[in-house]
């Protein structure tokens, strides 16, 4: 994963050279596109609060009787992760349903600490990893405000057969995190049950806390993707000159004849398909990105027309493809939109640039113009941005295009 970071550089400059300055639009909060089946059931565990201050022996030695590696630093999980999420019911003790879930890792603030993008219900979690022994904890957090039950915790649960002290039964712990590790292959298991708790509820005259939003996770495996996706979206800081802000997404990558299809695209499940031609440019075709149910129907991809003045995104969608290029290390595009229209209603998302690429070590087909890790001294040809946009001068960073070969502006 060492190598993400490098590629991820220079993609990442190559979409600066993309972006362009564009009115902002509305766009759907991102609580209204996440998990659609919350619920608050406080009886539903009758978990009791686990005050014993060390975690039973049949989490710690399950832990740790499994293979895992050291680390030299947290860069090395960097990149993207998939899982299959189940939920429990532990009344009937049945599983509830399962659904296949992308997480990109990154670094966080401490040289110790990784942030798991998107991991419950789309919602970001921090973990901390011990590099010596490969282990990892996410501890207790606050991970969003309800708007109906206030604040949102993520929490650890767990069922102890019982002792001389506690009885048998489920328990929950704010004190301990939830434990985890890092296998020799690369995966990342967590190794007990957590759930999104409500912090405080009250019904009537009596107060819970800690209570359930819905049914517990079951441990599970993250498995490496192949394939990372970024998108870049305007800033929604006042500031003109705020830098735009990243999304991180975990992909899956296949290839077939001129053809790359993206599995999980833009963060939603979906699989999209990227034509790629003989001459280094991509299209991607109006289709399925999200769907959003009755309430926000589904969400087709389009490419941006600059309209002066819009107000709505019906204004500056496009049915023509979206045009990028691409060369053996990535895929990028500029901007594009993902929109859907509802009785009149519209309903989208826009972004300023994507790039698609391998994290494995896979090339895409080889280009015919290679890329010069050189700055050229200005001539009189015509400057291109990688998005085919005619500059009227060497862009300060980032890739640009000149008498048909890409240059690196340092």
């Amino acid at each position: 994963m060492k190598k993400l970071y490098v590629l991820l550089l220079l993609s990442l400059m190559t979409v600066l050279t993309q972006a362009q300055v564009v009115q902002q639009l509305p766009m759907l909060p991102k609580s209204e596109m996440g998990h659609a089946a919350e619920m608050l059931n406080p009886l539903s565990l009758n978990a009791k609060p686990w005050t014993r201050g060390e975690l039973p022996n049949s989490i710690v030695d399950s832990r740790r009787a499994s293979s895992r590696r050291s680390l030299s630093s947290v860069q090395e999980l960097v990149g993207g992760y998939k899982t299959t999420q189940v939920t429990y019911d532990n009344e009937k003790d049945e599983d509830k349903e399962s659904e296949t879930v992308y997480t990109f890792v990154l670094q966080g603030e401490a040289e110790n600490e990784i942030v798991f993008t998107g991991l419950v219900w789309g919602y970001d979690v921090k973990a901390t990893v011990d590099l010596e022994t490969g282990e990892f904890v996410i501890p207790h957090q606050h991970v969003y405000d309800h708007s109906t039950y206030g604040s949102v915790s993520l929490t650890l649960f767990f069922y102890y057969e019982g002792d001389d002290t506690y009885e048998e039964g489920w328990y929950y712990s704010t004190d301990e995190g939830i434990p985890g590790m890092v296998g020799e292959d690369g995966s990342l298991l967590i190794g007990a049950f957590y759930c999104l708790t409500v912090d405080e509820y009250k019904s009537g005259k009596q107060t819970y806390n800690n209570v359930p939003l819905s049914y517990l996770f079951k441990p599970g495996i993250l498995t490496p993707t192949n394939g990372a996706m970024v998108n870049m979206l305007p800033s929604e800081s006042t500031d003109e000159n705020a830098e735009p802000e990243y999304q991180y997404i975990a992909v899956e990558i296949a290839e077939s004849a001129n053809t790359v299809s993206v599995t999980n695209f833009a963060g939603y499940g979906e699989t999209v398909q990227i034509n790629l031609s003989d001459d280094n440019t991509l299209s991607i075709a109006k289709q399925l990105v999200y769907q959003g149910g009755t309430t926000y129907g589904n969400f087709n991809s389009y490419s941006y027309k600059e309209t002066s003045g819009a107000t709505s995104y019906s204004q500056i969608i496009s049915e023509n493809p979206i045009i990028g290029k691409y060369d053996a290390d990535a895929l990028t595009w500029g901007p594009w939109i993902m929109y859907s229209k509802v009785s009149k209603k519209e309903y989208g998302i826009l972004y300023l640039g994507g790039i698609v690429l391998y994290t494995d070590g896979t090339k895409f087909p080889d280009p015919s113009a290679g890329i010069s890790n050189i700055k050229v001294e200005q001539s009189d040809a015509p400057i291109y941005s990688i998005d085919g946009r005619l500059l009227e001068k060497v862009p300060a960073h980032g890739l640009y295009i000149q008498n048909g070969k890409k240059y690196i502006a340092k």
